[in-house]
C-alpha cells in the first residue's frame, strides 16, 4: 500500500479566491447563469426568471 499525503501552504485569497457564506434566499432556483456583468440570471419554478445582483445582495425581475 502506497500513501501518498501533500500538504498546501497557506494561499492568498486574493490569488485563489475564498467562499462566502451560504445566502438564504426567498427563491427556489432550477437554473442560473452568471453573466458577463458578474450579475447572476437564474430561474424559478415556471417561466419567470430574476436577475441577481452580488454587490447589493438584491433581486430584481
Amino acid at each position: 500500500m502506497l500513501l501518498t499525503l501533500s500538504l498546501v501552504d497557506g494561499q492568498d485569497t486574493a490569488t485563489v479566491g475564498e467562499w462566502s457564506p451560504v445566502l438564504t434566499w426567498p427563491y427556489e432556483a432550477i437554473h442560473a447563469h452568471v453573466l458577463p456583468t458578474g450579475k447572476v440570471m437564474f430561474w424559478t419554478r415556471g417561466d419567470h426568471s430574476e436577475l441577481w445582483h452580488p454587490a447589493t445582495n438584491t433581486v430584481t425581475s
